[in-house]
């Protein structure tokens, strides 16, 4: 529940990524359903970030929390959750410059969700 207005960027994508069934002869018989893979990533200021792990505590990897980002393209707002996000990596790399200082969390992702939409039309709950 708590908000964080330090985040530079935040890229997220999602695929449904079927699989081939093929016969004995060289045409597609057809796809399976296939499964959802999600991924995303989170860089942030680096004090803010500090502060998102020390919110954490603790076991901080192993964390499960939303993300979520609100957008205005013309005139309406759009939402972007990304649901029961985990850090999977921490990547900090500094240098000398007049640039802020970031870190860059990789993320594993269970699901997105947007404006409201699911990726499936039968979600587990």
């Amino acid at each position: 529940g708590k908000r964080y207005l330090g985040c530079k960027s935040l890229s997220y994508s999602q695929e449904l990524a079927p699989g081939e069934v093929y016969g004995n002869h060289a045409q597609k018989l057809g796809r399976t359903r296939g499964e959802l893979k999600p991924e995303g990533s989170l860089e942030m200021f680096k004090d803010e970030a500090d502060d998102l792990i020390e919110t954490f505590g603790d076991g901080y990897l192993e964390k499960s929390f939303d993300i979520v980002a609100n957008y205005q393209e013309g005139a309406r707002i759009k939402t972007v959750v990304l649901h029961g996000c985990r850090i999977k990596k921490v990547d900090d790399s500094h240098s000398q410059g007049t640039e802020a200082l970031t870190t860059k969390f990789e993320l594993d992702v269970m699901w997105i969700e947007r404006n409201g939409k699911k990726p499936l039309k039968d979600m587990l709950s």
